[in-house]
């Protein structure tokens, strides 16, 4: 408040509304204070938050906020694509190997934010060899906190990006590193894997194709029904599992023992009536018949 009221002071002193103003002060006017008034440009408010999570004198609490102000910036589709034409692609990508668990976590929350449901940054990403990197810090972080985060932008650039999901089969391990996650029958990583898989099967591309030779390469439903069955007092869990289930049936693709997934329908229907409508229910349960 005090600089605004200088400010509004020296342009008075410069003439404000006189006809006779007095000669331009020599004391330059603090651009701090347009910045409040009218705010800062974007790009540079991303440039400086990027300086600060590289400058090595800058303490841990305060690049944790700067990947915090860009992370919020870059959920405007506007700055997300601007990472590209401001070359900060490559410096993002570099935070997935810093030392701190906790800087990689939330650069992947930013990578995250910035690729979903954006075709274009989707793009630019694959174009800095994002995906590839993302799919190397998954395999080696220790932290499940960080881990949980690259998962959730991986996942992020892959939905509704059919040449992304085509793109797997050439990043060494990609799908296997899915499947280790299902093996994993963690509540939240699992479960996001198991949600990617249901969003691949929805989507009006031939996303779902790749997913399908998968599927059966990796056994994917008997491991997403395991997950169900290990998860059963999570009704979330058991909900992301079973529409997933149920999509994969429609399509000819269900587990090794139908006829122990159809008990467990039953079971589930029983204690978790509106994970499904009657008619969502009632297909279900038509399409497992006819696998049997």
């Amino acid at each position: 408040m005090e600089k605004l009221l200088a400010f509004a002071t020296e342009l008075q002193a410069q003439g404000g509304g006189s006809a006779n103003p007095p000669p331009p002060s020599n004391q330059k006017l603090d651009t701090s204070v347009l910045d409040h008034i009218f705010g800062s440009n974007p790009a540079d408010e991303m440039r400086h938050a990027m300086n600060g999570i590289e400058d090595e004198s800058v303490p841990l609490d305060q690049k944790e906020i700067a990947f915090d102000n860009l992370e919020m910036l870059v959920e405007h589709i506007d700055n997300a694509n601007n990472l590209k034409p401001l070359q900060m692609w490559p410096r993002l990508l570099k935070q997935l190997e810093n030392p701190e668990p906790s800087l990689r976590k939330l650069c992947a929350w930013v990578i995250a934010t910035a690729v979903q449901n954006n075709p274009r940054s989707q793009n630019d990403l694959i174009e800095n060899d994002g995906l590839n990197k993302l799919f190397t810090s998954l395999q080696k972080e220790d932290s499940d906190e960080a881990k949980s985060k690259i998962l959730y932008a991986i996942t992020s650039e892959l939905k509704h990006n059919e040449p992304g999901v085509f793109l797997l089969d050439k990043i060494e391990n990609a799908w296997s590193q899915l499947d280790a996650i299902l093996d994993m029958k963690h509540s939240n990583m699992t479960k996001r894997v198991i949600f990617f898989f249901n969003s691949l099967l929805i989507q009006e591309d031939n996303s779902k194709q790749v997913l399908f030779e998968k599927a059966k390469a990796y056994s994917f439903t008997n491991k997403v029904y395991q997950f169900a069955l290990q998860h059963s007092s999570d009704e979330d869990c058991v909900a992301k599992a079973l529409h997933t289930l149920s999509l994969f049936s429609k399509h000819g693709l269900n587990v090794s023992d139908v006829q122990s997934l159809v008990k467990s329908v039953k079971e589930f229907e029983s204690t978790y009536p509106e994970i499904f409508t009657t008619e969502e229910w009632k297909s279900f349960h038509d399409s497992l018949e006819k696998s049997l």
